[in-house]
């Protein structure tokens, strides 16, 4: 798997794994308690899918504020440490060998795109906050619409009596104490609820000549959504929504959300002891003439989700279904019910098995160190290119499109070239400096997952100035391979974290060569700045030029 490293436990992508992997687990139990209680009445349903959204919004923060549960058992990865102590193998690091070419260049971390970075350490954050940028911004573009609405409103009904007896009836039978603004908007189709704390009811204009019972409906339904705050709810579920934009039951539980929340009003308007049939003519009448003049925004009796609103007409009509509406009691109830699954499933983790230090055998950690010391050596000594790739790379090694630097942007060479040296003299103070001395490699750890090796390594990089003083400029830089086994032998699969082994194919008069990339830079580990080393074969290499081997250190 190319992605090994990213599933490591603790590492910040299994914990995002994790959390949609919760997220999607009480989205899918909060869908099949809705499928399974149809005879429920809709405010309940609405009541536990809105729990359930918020409560998927809470659970990044439950699982970093609350204690670990560890209640699973998951074996974990076998860890052999190897003693830090370094043990010379193979070449010594002596400046008389003619080795890895001292061919380097260094550039300002900001000029230099890391290969071994990956495209997908980079791709995979910007497509996901561009999917949450966009998501929030439709939320933050619906509020301040609807809040352009509602300031460019036309004129108000206050003066026309029938009309003004009517939204009083209709606030009283809803049981909202206090005054509610009617306006008449040409911007809207159909009626609507805006203001998230100051509510406000928008009619389109045609809402003037609607029969006297449809117009009582209608307001009746946009006082229940007042009286439910579903303005405010709606407002905190999409917010939360927002984070998992990409899950498909998000966008699930959205529409079943609105569409509960649309049946809840119609039960209130049905308790306030309008006739059912009356009240689905009224709504089908508003829904063609919203339907009618194109608009597509989104509103209470729009036809937005067509097979939920002839799901809605149906239980409408429906008179054995129950409409009781939610109370303080059934709100208290639910959230700590939400509370007693989310916080438990937030803390959940796996339990690591004990580590036996065993299970990387004595043989393996021997066969493992030999390759790697084998590897560097066959590049110190200029081995044949497609030799050592046979010997010590697996067969797709470089079909990773990165790893081969003519696929790479051509100003990023430009930039290698021209920032030659410059890294490496501000490293020793702007001195003078010589060819690189010593090149090191420290095995620190091995770890076994699944049938592959995971090897951590450091890397200490020696230069000297003009007065012999020798200047590290890399530092115990922490990198990893992944070695597999391959018939009878072990080969590695990838560098990360740090360095990368490339090839160069037309760009020399070589043939393709191998290109040792020390691609990370801060001002601890790589106080030179991201380096390149050409290792040129044997044949090629330069008499006057000094070349420097690698050693590994186990």
């Amino acid at each position: 798997m190319e992605y090994t490293y990213l599933m490591q436990p603790g590492s910040g992508f299994a914990l995002l794994v994790s959390l949609c992997a919760k997220a999607s687990l009480v989205l899918a139990a909060a869908m099949a308690v809705n499928a399974a209680t149809k005879r429920v009445s809709a405010s309940i349903r609405h009541l536990l899918l809105c729990a359930a959204i918020l409560g998927m919004a809470i659970l990044p923060l439950s699982s970093v504020v609350m204690p670990r549960w560890e209640a699973l058992s998951i074996p974990a990865p076998a860890v052999t440490e190897i003693p830090t102590t370094p043990v010379p193998i193979g070449l010594a690091a002596s400046t008389e060998s003619t080795d890895i070419a001292a061919s380097m260049s260094s550039t300002p971390d900001s000029q230099l795109s890391l290969p071994n970075s990956g495209w997908w350490r980079i791709l995979l954050p910007v497509i996901y906050l561009l999917g949450a940028g966009a998501m929030a911004s439709q939320i933050a573009l619906t509020l301040l619409r609807t809040r352009r609405l509602q300031k460019t409103a036309g004129r108000s009904l206050d003066t026309d009596r029938r009309f003004t007896q009517l939204v009083s009836d209709a606030a009283n039978r809803a049981q909202i104490n206090h005054p509610v603004n009617v306006l008449i908007s040409p911007g809207v189709s159909a009626p609507m609820v805006t203001g998230l704390f100051r509510p406000v009811i928008l009619l389109p204009e045609g809402a003037v000549d609607w029969p006297t019972a449809c117009l009582r409906s209608v307001l009746l339904h946009e006082m229940a959504h007042i009286k439910r705050r579903d303005y405010l709810t709606s407002a905190l579920v999409g917010l939360s929504a927002i984070w998992q934009w990409f899950n498909p039951l998000t966008w699930m539980a959205l529409k079943r959300c609105y569409i509960e929340r649309e049946k809840a009003c119609d039960d209130l308007v049905l308790a306030t002891g309008v006739v059912d049939i009356d009240y689905a003519t009224h709504l089908l009448t508003v829904s063609r003439s919203a339907a009618s003049t194109g608009w597509l925004m989104t509103a209470a009796l729009t036809t937005e989700y067509r097979t939920g609103f002839e799901h809605r007409v149906r239980d409408i009509l429906d008179r054995s279904r129950s409409r009781s509406a939610v109370t303080a009691g059934k709100i208290l109830l639910v959230g700590l019910l939400t509370a007693l699954v989310v916080v438990p499933l937030a803390s959940l983790a796996g339990k690591p098995e004990p580590v036996q230090l065993s299970a990387v055998t004595a043989d393996e950690k021997q066969a493992i160190l030999a390759t790697l010391s084998n590897f560097y050596d066959a590049l110190s000594d200029g081995e044949d290119f497609p030799a050592v790739c046979s010997a010590y790379l697996t067969a797709d090694y470089f079909n990773r499109h990165e790893l081969t630097m003519e696929n790479r942007d051509p100003r990023e060479w430009d930039a290698v070239r021209k920032n030659m040296t410059r890294g490496m003299k501000t490293a020793v103070h702007r001195k003078q400096t010589s060819p690189v001395t010593r090149i090191r490699a420290r095995v620190t750890a091995i770890q076994r997952v699944d049938n592959k090796y995971e090897i951590s390594q450091e890397l200490n990089v020696v230069t000297s100035d003009s007065s012999n003083q020798d200047h590290y400029i890399v530092n115990e830089l922490k990198y990893r391979i992944e070695m597999i086994r391959d018939g009878g032998s072990r080969k590695i699969s990838r560098f990360d974290d740090g360095i990368t082994v490339m090839r160069m194919d037309v760009n020399n008069p070589y043939g393709p060569i191998f290109l040792l990339w020390i691609n990370k830079a801060d001002s601890a580990t790589t106080p030179a700045g991201p380096l390149v080393f050409k290792v040129f074969p044997a044949e090629y290499r330069s008499k006057g030029r000094v070349y420097t081997p690698i050693s590994l250190d186990k």
